[in-house]
Parts: C-alpha cells; structure tokens; sequence
C-alpha cells in the first residue's frame, strides 16, 4: 500500500514537470522522498527488539527528517522571496530606461511651451517636438524592455511606456495597448510641469 501511495505520488510529480510551475513539480518530488525516509525509520524500527534502541532510532529518525523539511520550506520561501526581489528589481529598471527615453522630449516639449509668446497650447507644439506616430525606443528594443506611445490635448500631454515582458504589480491591470500585467510608466507634461507616474 505504501509503496503504491509513493508511485502515484511520484507519477503526478513526472506530470507537474511538464507545467510551468518548477516548484510544484520540486515539492512532489520532495514530498515522495519524505515518504521514502518514513518508510525507511519505520522499517528500522522493526530490526531491533529493545523497546529503548527502537525508541532512539525513532527519535532520530524524526529529528533528520523534520530538519530536512524544516531546511526545504525555508529554500521553497527564500526562493519566492527572491523571485519577488527580481522583479522588482526589473521594473524598476524598466521604469529607469523607460524615463531616461520619454524625458527629453517631454522636457523640451514643456520648456517651448514656458517660453512661447504668444502661448502656444501643446498641440502647437507636439508635432515640431515630439516624433510623429508611436515613439518606438530602438535602443531598448534589443532588450525587449517596451516602446512608448503619446498623446496630447491643447492643455496636456502624456508619453506612455509600456514593457514588453516586464510584469506589473497588478496581473489585471490592462496596458495601453490592450495587453494585461506589464508594467507601465506614464509621464504627464501640463502648464504646472513633468511629472513621472508607475503606474503598473
């Protein structure tokens, strides 16, 4: 019975293998090698007659294998811990490249507007300013980091960036262009300034 408990536990870890998910194929092999070493201790228990010697070797046996799953949570956490670490770390210099490439424009776009006289609305300036079209950054796209996109009205304008495979903090949040999860910086240039907003 033992022994077909195992099997089928290990069969469902060999399908786990084949998803996407590398730690839930890792905990089903952990979890038939746990299952392994219990059957081990109780076998061992068994060769001795004296009730002290099987006491001690049970003992043993549940101090090692408590250990080795006390050790395996704690790389499973550290694992996740890192992994979230990661992406962080992307998105913020997602946001970082994303900022160094729209701020010329938006900044440049911003100093024509206070130094216009008459006033001109950002719509007379947008086009001598900023790039006709979608502004595509050719110089991240080796990376695969994202591409921008602007828009502008007579009292505002707005370049927004968008990853490519960088994920957001929020899954649902729906992207610019249509897409779900990434990360996306918006900068907002109006008649009070520039300002930079993450806003997945």
């Amino acid at each position: 019975m033992f022994i077909s408990v195992m099997l089928v536990i290990g069969l469902f870890g060999l399908v786990m293998v084949g998803t996407n998910d590398v730690w839930a194929a890792t905990n089903v092999a952990g979890i038939v090698c746990v299952g392994f070493l219990v059957g081990v201790a109780v076998r061992l228990t068994h060769l001795y007659h004296s009730r002290t010697q099987r006491i001690t070797v049970g003992a043993l046996s549940t101090i090692v294998i408590t250990a080795l799953v006390l050790h395996w949570v704690m790389l499973w956490r550290m694992t996740e811990w890192q992994c979230g670490k990661l992406q962080d770390t992307r998105r913020v210099v997602f946001d970082g490249a994303m900022w160094s490439v729209m701020r010329p424009p938006a900044l440049e776009t911003y100093q024509a507007f206070c130094t216009s006289n008459p006033k001109k609305t950002f719509s007379d300036l947008f086009d001598h300013h900023v790039p006709s079209g979608p502004l595509r950054l050719d110089s991240l796209n080796e990376r695969e980091e994202g591409e921008t996109y602007a828009s502008v009205t007579d009292t505002s304008m707005d370049f927004i960036g968008v990853a490519r495979s960088v994920p957001g903090g929020d899954p649902d949040f729906v992207n610019h262009d249509g897409r779900k999860g990434m990360a996306q910086i918006d900068v907002h240039v109006n008649a009070r300034g520039v300002t930079r907003n993450a806003q997945n």
